[in-house]
């Protein structure tokens, strides 16, 4: 039977598929999906591409509708509805939780995208932090001097936030020179122990410059993990340095704000 949309038909053909796997009479053997929806190798190589392809198809699908995509609508139905619809008749019980999982991130996503338009220069896709392996970026310290020449006492909450923010956006492996920390001098975020001046490096061991386009990815998602203040622009400590700080607002002085250089203030703040 002709089926109305790509989704519906993928959602089926994966019914269909995961019934037959299931089934303890095919060729005399169980087979069954296993978690990442492949098949037992019993069966024959073309059933289990038809699988995998079938669940592509779906999640394509379901992105693609949340982009504002071509999918067609049936009888005026609403293509996201007819998605949502669909998900929830899905028979196989983990197929059918990430298939809602997937939909709940496309729509997060799209919430995100309408606030901060693709062709904003501040527009940063979204991450989920949370899904992200702690503990992959080395810190170095390279604190010289009286001024600010002590680990901050925030160091391990900063690093946290720091770490999630370099992997998310660069992977596991990069490395954090901080060259500023805790001191008498300087701000009260220094000065009381909230903040790092510092240089980043991606994995391969290129350094993060303001004049590349994953700086701002970095600082954005930075922010995310839950960076307060950052500071940032060529004449303010030069293209390769940033200052992040999680010195409460609260705390803040009347010339104080949470971006300053002139790149600073285009990181979206997505804290306040």
């Amino acid at each position: 039977m002709p089926y109305k949309t790509p989704y519906l038909r993928a959602t089926s053909l994966a019914d269909e598929l995961t019934a037959i796997a299931t089934d303890p009479e095919l060729m005399g053997r169980k087979a069954k999906a296993s978690r990442s929806y492949g098949i037992d190798t019993s069966l024959m190589p073309s059933t289990k591409r038809a699988f995998a392809k079938s669940k592509q198809s779906l999640v394509s699908s379901i992105r693609g509708a949340f982009d504002g995509g071509t999918q067609e609508e049936y009888s005026g139905e609403n293509s996201l509805d007819m998605a949502a619809n669909y998900i929830s008749s899905i028979s196989d019980p983990e197929l059918k939780a990430e298939m809602e999982d997937i939909f709940k991130r496309a729509e997060a996503a799209r919430i995100e995208r309408s606030s901060v338009g693709r062709d904003d220069p501040s527009y940063v896709p979204s991450v989920d932090l949370s899904s992200i392996r702690a503990g992959t970026t080395t810190f170095e310290f390279d604190i010289k001097g009286k001024a600010r020449g002590k680990i901050p006492e925030h160091m391990a909450t900063l690093s946290e936030m720091i770490d999630k923010a370099a992997t998310a956006t660069f992977g596991e492996g990069s490395r954090v020179v901080v060259f500023s920390g805790e001191g008498p001098h300087g701000s009260t975020r220094h000065r009381q122990g909230h903040a790092v001046d510092m240089e980043i490096y991606r994995p391969d061991g290129t350094q993060v410059t303001l004049d590349d386009d994953d700086a701002l990815t970095f600082l954005t998602n930075a922010s995310r993990a839950g960076i307060l203040g950052i500071g940032a622009g060529k004449e303010y400590m030069g293209s390769g340095r940033y200052h992040l700080d999680i010195f409460p607002y609260e705390m803040y002085s009347a010339d104080q704000g949470p971006r300053w250089g002139s790149f600073g203030p285009s990181v979206k703040n997505y804290q306040r």
